[in-house]
């Protein structure tokens, strides 16, 4: 249309309003200042443990839903499998993979067909996983440390997919490696 055309020709030749530059400035700026705040990575506990993953691998935080359990399969990290929008998805046990199960109640596991607390639904290299965890606190920027950690060896978090661990709200918060976490889940797996 003409007319549309030429409003918007006048409105991109008109000159910017007082203080324009400076707002816009001050704006990417402040963006720039939170990304150097720390590492975007989304804070969950399972069981009583606190736990952070980058968001690249993120597809969903949802609702818990029923995990279908498998024949021959009621042990170790495989729970079932969860219905993600008509696709079926292995539904696994980070918790159990990453031997954080000592000393925990019963009430506060998440079983095969109970649902309880949150279910995350990651990928990472093609690879899709569904695991269910007892709290999100949402992303968070946490500050990593430059150098990898020297981590005690019964740390079985740190040894089997940790990548540092750091300081949050008072909590002492296992930041995973993606890499490790989905190796170790193969592993597990096959």
């Amino acid at each position: 249309c003409p007319t549309y055309a030429a409003a918007a020709m006048r409105l991109l030749d008109a000159r910017p309003p007082s203080g324009y530059r400076r707002e816009w400035t001050e704006h990417i700026a402040l963006k720039a200042a939170v990304a150097d705040a720390g590492t975007p990575l989304l804070v969950f506990r399972v069981w009583d443990d606190w736990l952070a993953l980058g968001i690249g691998v993120m597809e969903e935080v949802g609702e818990a839903r029923r995990i279908h359990t498998l024949p021959h399969r009621r042990e170790g990290v495989l729970l079932g499998v969860v219905n993600d929008r008509g696709e079926l998805l292995a539904c696994v046990s980070v918790g159990r993979l990453l031997g954080l199960e000592k000393g925990v109640g019963t009430s506060a596991v998440p079983l095969p067909g109970k649902s309880s607390g949150r279910l995350l639904v990651v990928r990472h290299a093609g690879e899709r996983y569904a695991f269910p965890v007892t709290e999100v606190r949402g992303v968070q920027h946490l500050v990593l440390p430059v150098e990898p950690p020297a981590f005690s060896p019964g740390d079985q978090v740190m040894g089997a997919a940790g990548r540092s661990r750091v300081e949050w709200r008072g909590r002492n918060v296992c930041c995973l490696d993606e890499v490790k976490l989905f190796a170790a889940l193969s592993r597990s797996l096959a």
